[in-house]
């Protein structure tokens, strides 16, 4: 078998004062654009695209708020509910009503990495899930320097 390897870079505008967390919001957009792809199949790789994407969005904003990367994985692993709460203590508003509920059943599988063991799981729609983490993405992205034009 050959060896393969696919490198992909992420150009950040140099007045971007924090690149990674630009690049972690820039990677959470990806994640929601395959999960989104996979239509309404309600997979298990779908929730998890889906919960990762929010797991980055929130990190992201967390790290531009000044959480270092280290602390972010130490104190909240991979605990939505806890990212979510966190976020909004630092001015995160998410505009749909029911975020905090669709989250907390999306994190309840991602204790003890449920959802990619045990295949009976209960989760919200999928549209649902969708519109929550789009809504999560559009409220956590980052703000970029205001483009100059040149006089």
């Amino acid at each position: 078998m050959a060896e393969s390897s696919i490198t992909r870079g992420i150009a950040v505008d140099p007045r971007v004062k924090n690149a990674k967390a630009v690049e972690m919001h820039v990677n959470a957009g990806l994640f929601l654009r395959d999960a989104v792809s996979l239509r309404e199949n309600a997979t298990a790789g779908q929730f998890i695209l889906f919960m990762h994407a929010i797991e980055l969005a929130l990190k992201s904003f967390l790290h531009l708020k000044g959480q270092s990367l280290k602390g972010l994985q130490l104190n909240f692993r991979h605990d939505l509910d806890a990212l979510l709460a966190e976020a909004r203590k630092s001015g995160l508003e998410v505009g749909e009503a029911d975020a905090d509920a669709v989250v907390s059943r999306l994190n309840k599988y991602t204790e003890r990495a449920a959802i990619r063991y045990d295949f009976s799981f209960t989760m919200p729609l999928v549209a649902d899930v969708r519109r929550v983490t789009q809504s999560i993405l559009q409220a956590t992205k980052p703000a970029l320097p205001p483009v100059e034009t040149p006089r």
